[in-house]
């Protein structure tokens, strides 16, 4: 008798290969956003809190929920990558981001502000977890330096965007609040993109 045994192997992406997925880009938004958005907000922190009432010892306490949220989910979500699936993940680090910014234009002092900082850092957490997880698992191990290099790429080039985008917005608007509003939306839109965009092949079946 011949017998047919199907082995599963994962399937090993090249960076050419997993620039062409659409996930790729779908993380590669988050993480994007997250650099630009926690960047400017983390340097322009004083004005932005000075604006909502904080003094400048309390616009700098923000950062110690932020950091709170940030080990927190980034354990947490870790963790979920095993157990749940990352589109939901994922839609989840859009929404923390898009809470984190709004936060940012009615944080008062207080546990408004402790909200703010919790918020940020819990969006933070989540998508540098999913960068960590998930590229070795959707473009298997053989590339995955190279692959996260270049994601990471998207999201060292936003942080040196987003200082400079709100300080331009905020000496054409007066304020800082448009850009963060186009932050908020534009973060909800990647939780949206999260929910639609497939998930790349991982195994490749193989007949012997």
């Amino acid at each position: 008798f011949d017998i047919d045994v199907t082995i599963v192997r994962q399937r090993s992406y090249s960076v050419s290969e997993a620039i062409r997925t659409p996930a790729f880009w779908s993380l590669g938004l988050l993480t994007f956003l997250m650099g630009g958005l926690v960047t400017g907000l983390t340097f322009h922190n004083t004005d932005i809190m000075g604006a909502r009432g904080l003094t400048e010892d309390e616009a700098a306490a923000v950062f110690i929920p932020q950091l709170v949220g940030s080990v927190s989910s980034g354990f947490i979500v870790g963790w979920l990558t095993d157990r749940i699936k990352p589109r939901m993940l994922m839609v989840f680090g859009g929404l923390a981001l898009a809470t984190g910014v709004f936060l940012a234009t009615t944080a008062s002092p207080g546990s408004a502000a402790i909200a703010y900082g919790f918020a940020t850092g819990v969006g933070i957490g989540t998508v540098s977890a999913l960068g960590g997880a998930l590229y070795p698992k959707w473009y298997g191990t053989g590339h995955v330096a190279a692959i996260k290099a270049t994601a990471t790429s998207l999201g060292v080039a936003a942080s040196a965007l987003g200082p400079l985008i709100l300080s331009v917005g905020n000496d054409l608007a007066g304020s800082y609040r448009p850009v963060l509003i186009g932050g908020v939306v534009v973060s909800l839109g990647s939780a949206l993109l999260a929910l639609v965009v497939p998930t790349p092949q991982t195994s490749l079946p193989e007949t012997t």
